[in-house]
C-alpha cells in the first residue's frame, strides 16, 4: 500500500480523508473475502465427507448384492443412503 505523506494543512487534511476511506474499505473486502474462503473450505469439507460415505454405501450395496444378502440388510442401506441425500439436500437448501 502506497504510504501518504501527512500535511499540516486543512485542506490536505480534508483530502485525505476519503483515501482513508478507500483504504477502510479496502481492508473490510479483504476481510469478507479471506471469511467467505474460509467458508468455502468447509463447505468443500462436509461435501467430501457426504461424497465419501456414498461412495462407501455403494460398494457396500455392490458386496451385499454380490453375497445374496437378505432385503433387510438391502433396505438398511437403502436408508442410510437416503438419509445422507437428506442431509446433502438440506445443506445445499441452507447454502443457497
Amino acid at each position: 500500500m502506497i504510504a501518504l505523506q501527512a500535511c499540516a494543512c486543512p485542506r490536505c487534511k480534508r483530502a485525505s480523508r476519503p483515501l482513508a476511506f478507500i483504504a477502510d474499505i479496502r481492508r473490510i473486502t479483504e476481510n469478507t473475502m479471506s471469511l467467505l474462503a474460509a467458508r468455502k473450505a468447509e463447505r468443500d469439507a462436509i461435501l467430501a465427507d457426504l461424497l465419501n460415505a456414498l461412495e462407501v454405501l455403494r460398494r457396500q450395496r455392490g458386496v451385499a448384492i454380490a453375497i445374496e444378502a437378505g432385503a433387510e440388510h438391502l433396505a438398511e442401506l437403502d436408508a442410510e443412503e437416503a438419509a445422507y441425500f437428506a442431509r446433502a439436500r438440506a445443506l445445499g437448501a441452507a447454502w443457497a
